[in-house]
């Protein structure tokens, strides 16, 4: 069984993650009213937090060309203090790349940590997740399955609702691939065109054509700034 989907971000009027200054504390507020069990992070906007590795490349289950890090909201400086998924943290990583999980769990806004991982993911990773006391989920070959492994999340973990926040990369492949169950989107009151990534500017919908969404929410949260809800009309149960 998959357990809902609900992928939150806080955009520009014009869909942009990047070129001005998020409200981040906003962002997170309304994180912890949507009531998730776990917080699903793609590794390259993990690798993009402060102390981490410079390293970016594609994510684990997406394209294989190199890519620019998504645009990260950092929760351990800028959240209003409250663990806005019940306290799990739940990354993609099939190369073993972030490891530095002790001080991501350390942080208090997570207080335990499952890998994504496939079965290419090196044996020396395993190791060190193991030292972390992180648990793993392994689904895939040379890539993180990502259909199979939230079906284990929900198997072994009794995970029902996951909070997708995260960039363009991770969000593109889930929706792509009938994943998300709602969108809730924070829309702060600036325009930023340009070059600027755009929150789905990854996504590639199969047959190339558009999805309906039904709006199930609209209201002012703060000066300038909506949070809209869309339902897919995907999840828990399907």
């Amino acid at each position: 069984m998959l357990p809902q989907v609900i992928m939150h971000n806080l955009v520009s009027i014009d869909g942009r993650i990047s070129g001005f200054q998020p409200n981040l504390g906003l962002h997170y507020g309304i994180a912890g009213r949507l009531g998730c069990d776990a917080h699903l992070a793609g590794s390259n906007t993990i690798l993009a937090l402060p102390g981490e590795s410079t390293e970016v490349t594609a994510d684990d289950h997406g394209p294989g060309e190199a890519r620019e890090p998504d645009q990260q909201y950092d929760a351990a400086e800028q959240s209003t203090g409250d663990s806005a998924t019940g306290g799990l943290l739940v990354i993609p990583d099939s190369r073993g790349r972030v490891r530095t999980w002790r001080s991501l769990l350390r942080q208090g806004f997570w207080n335990r940590g499952i890998a994504l991982c496939s079965r290419s993911t090196p044996s020396e990773h395993f190791d060190r997740l193991r030292a972390a006391r992180v648990e793993t989920i392994v689904a895939g070959d040379e890539k993180v399955d990502v259909r199979r492994a939230l079906e284990e999340l929900h198997a072994r973990f009794n995970v029902h609702k996951v909070l997708l926040d995260t960039g363009p990369i991770l969000a593109g492949v889930m929706l792509a691939a009938g994943l998300v169950t709602e969108i809730s989107l924070v829309i702060s009151p600036h325009l930023v065109g340009g070059a600027a990534e755009n929150m789905f500017s990854k996504l590639v919908l199969p047959g190339g054509g558009a999805t309906s969404a039904k709006l199930v929410n609209a209201e002012q949260v703060a000066d300038g700034y909506a949070w809209l809800r869309y339902r897919l009309g995907v999840g828990e149960g399907r």
